[in-house]
């Protein structure tokens, strides 16, 4: 993966555990 694309995963991650989806607890 390129930094560019881990960065934005890395972006996305804390967007979504800020939100606290059901989503996140099941891939993370």
């Amino acid at each position: 993966m390129r930094p560019a694309q881990l960065r934005a995963s890395a972006a996305s991650s804390l967007v979504n555990l800020s939100k606290g989806t059901p989503s996140t607890r099941a891939s993370g």
